[in-house]
C-alpha cells in the first residue's frame, strides 16, 4: 500500500522460490513522490531487506518499522526493487545519496555533430544556460555536447548528483571521460560522486536528438508545413547536489578563472 494519491505508482509483489520476496515500486508521475510504503506480505523469516536501483546498479540495506512501513522519496519516472531476503546479502551495499545543497553550473562550451559524424563534434561555442539550440539550428538532428570543467578541493566523501532540467531526448553524462550512464526521460539525475577527484574534473553532457527536424518538412497528406515540437539543448538548469560540506568544496570555475 502507498500513502496518499497513488494512481501514478505501481507496486507489484513477486515470490522467488524459497529465498526471496520482491516488490517493484515505480513512480510514473512527473513529480517527486514522498510518502510511506506498507508491505502487507512480509516473510516472517526474512533476514534482511534491501533496495536495489536497477538503473544505477546500486544496492542498499533499508530498515522497516514494526508495522512493515518504510518512509520513501522517489524521483519522477524512477523505480526500485525491494528485496526481502532469507538467504543473505545480495551484493555490495552503498549509501543512499542525500541532496542538501545545490550548485548551479551555468557556463558551458557547446558543440554539435550529425549522428553519422559522431564523435567528431564541430567547433565549440561558449554558452550560458538556458540555451535553446533550436533557435540557432531549427533543422538540426544529431548530437549536442555541453562541456565544462569544475574544481574539487578534495574528492567528495558522500554522493553527489548531477541534475538536468529543461532537456529532452536521450542524455549521457561523462565525468573525466567515464560514462555516468544514459537516461531517456526527464528529469535527468546522474550520480557522479564516485567519478569526481581532487583538482580539475571534466564534465561532458551529450544530448542525442531525434530526426524530427531533419525529415520531411511538409505533411505528405495535407501538404501543410510540419512544425517540429522537439526541444534542442538545455532550456533549464544543470546543478550539482549533495551534502553541504562536499558541495562547498566544489567550484564551477578553475582557480585561474576565479
Amino acid at each position: 500500500m502507498i500513502s496518499g494519491s497513488y494512481q501514478a505508482y505501481r507496486f507489484p509483489r513477486y515470490n522467488i522460490g524459497d529465498d526471496y520476496d520482491l516488490y517493484y515500486v515505480v513512480n510514473e508521475a512527473a513529480g517527486d513522490y514522498e510518502g510511506t510504503l506498507t508491505f502487507h506480505h512480509v516473510p516472517g523469516d526474512a533476514a534482511s531487506v534491501y533496495r536495489y536501483d536497477a538503473w544505477t546498479g546500486e544496492c542498499a540495506s533499508v530498515d522497516i518499522d514494526a508495522e512493515n512501513r518504510l518512509r520513501v522519496r522517489f524521483e519522477p519516472r524512477k523505480g526500485y526493487l525491494y528485496l526481502f531476503d532469507r538467504a543473505g546479502a545480495p551484493g555490495e551495499l552503498t549509501a543512499e545519496p542525500v541532496g542538501e545543497r545545490r550548485l548551479s553550473l551555468t557556463r558551458w562550451m557547446r558543440s554539435a555533430c550529425r549522428a553519422a559524424d559522431y564523435p567528431r563534434f564541430g567547433d565549440e561555442q561558449p554558452v550560458a544556460l538556458p540555451d535553446a539550440y533550436e533557435a540557432q539550428a531549427p533543422e538540426f538532428g544529431g548530437l549536442i555536447r555541453y562541456r565544462a570543467e569544475i574544481w574539487c578541493d578534495e574528492a567528495p566523501a558522500s554522493p553527489v548528483c548531477l541534475r538536468i532540467t529543461g532537456a529532452q531526448e536521450g542524455i549521457e553524462v561523462f565525468v573525466n571521460g567515464v560514462s555516468a550512464g544514459i537516461q531517456i526521460v526527464p528529469e535527468y539525475r546522474f550520480r557522479i560522486g564516485k567519478l569526481l577527484k581532487q583538482g580539475v574534473n571534466r564534465i561532458a553532457i551529450e544530448q542525442a536528438t531525434t530526426l524530427e527536424r531533419v525529415v520531411s518538412r511538409v505533411n505528405s497528406v495535407s501538404r501543410e508545413p510540419i512544425v517540429p515540437t522537439n526541444h534542442l539543448g538545455f532550456d533549464g538548469t544543470v546543478e550539482l547536489s549533495g551534502t553541504g560540506a562536499d558541495i562547498g568544496r566544489i567550484h564551477p570555475a578553475l582557480p585561474r578563472d576565479r
